[in-house]
């Protein structure tokens, strides 16, 4: 639009039947509709057509960047029926497109996708990460810091406990406090050799979970879900309560200080879980932080039981 044309009245019937102003108060008014009301008002079967969509985003956006350089920020515009200046919409149609931006985040992680701008971040932190290692300085940092959390969280809520409601059953076919805490302790010693041994064989399966770490974590946290374990991962009290904790702290430091230092190519290396199919490496670690959660979760289920003993705290 030619620039004397810019404060030249016109109608603007096609976009809002009610809309009559100069051409530089619509271009902040329109950005805030451009989107969700252009396809209103032109037809929602352009929005199934891939091509359109981006086309008419981009075009969009163009005018969003036209608008914020060429309007005064402090105009008064028309919003939705009340009055406003231009920053106010351009803040308005920028917070709306964040919203929507972590929704569409939200749904590529939950079918398996990773967007392009996350692919190439991921490429960039593997050129930098530890060593040859392909664990990126984010992977890292959160698989040890979740590590830590989940057990000094367990700690937390657990060792206070008298021997009374450390052993104590809601139920003849439920474990108590203390065969919750031994099963965890053999399970991530079972996955910690388990880890060993699969980075000794070729790398010659995928994970049945690539890209998806957060679901995996939700799935096993998830207590709707009854598993039962082998015989192997069984509890067998017989561990007196200060060396039971003593035997948790050693094994979660020993996880805590392979998962700070390993250079081990995790992700390329996988080995299967029983229900959940094949998993690398570096998600059995997370394996091993949910799992925790998982029964902690149950402990809690335990100390809220009507039976539960309430006297006798150390």
């Amino acid at each position: 639009m030619p620039a004397q044309d810019w404060d030249v009245p016109q109608d603007f019937s096609t976009v809002n039947n009610s809309l009559r102003a100069t051409p530089r108060k619509v271009v902040a008014h329109v950005q805030l509709h451009e989107i969700c009301h252009w396809a209103h008002n032109k037809g929602q079967e352009r929005t199934t057509n891939k091509a359109e969509v981006i086309e008419t985003a981009r075009s969009s956006f163009a005018q969003l960047r036209t608008a914020a350089t060429a309007v005064p920020l402090t105009r008064k515009v028309d919003m939705f029926g009340r009055e406003a200046t231009v920053q106010r919409a351009l803040l308005t149609v920028t917070m709306h497109q964040h919203e929507h931006l972590g929704q569409t985040i939200t749904y590529a992680r939950s079918v398996g996708v990773t967007p392009p701008w996350t692919a190439s971040e991921q490429a960039s932190e593997r050129a930098h990460s530890i060593g040859d290692s392909p664990m990126t300085q984010a992977e890292r940092q959160r698989v040890t810091r979740y590590l830590a959390e989940t057990g000094a969280e367990l700690l937390h809520r657990t060792r206070h406990l008298s021997p009374l409601q450390l052993d104590y059953r809601p139920a003849a076919h439920r474990w108590s406090v203390a065969e919750i805490v031994e099963h965890i302790i053999i399970v991530e010693g079972l996955i910690l050799r388990g880890i060993d041994v699969a980075l000794q064989r070729p790398s010659d399966s995928a994970s049945a979970w690539q890209g998806r770490d957060d679901a995996l974590i939700l799935e096993l946290r998830n207590r709707a879900h009854s598993l039962q374990g082998p015989e192997i991962v069984l509890p067998k009290p017989e561990w007196e309560h200060a060396d039971l904790f003593r035997r948790f702290e050693v094994v979660r430091q020993r996880t805590q200080a392979f998962a700070a230092t390993t250079t081990a190519n995790l992700r390329s290396h996988c080995s299967p879980h029983p229900v959940y199919g094949q998993i690398d490496c570096y998600q059995w670690l997370l394996v091993i932080g949910a799992h925790c959660e998982r029964h902690l979760a149950q402990c809690e289920e335990v100390m809220a039981a009507p039976r539960f003993p309430r006297t006798g705290n150390i």
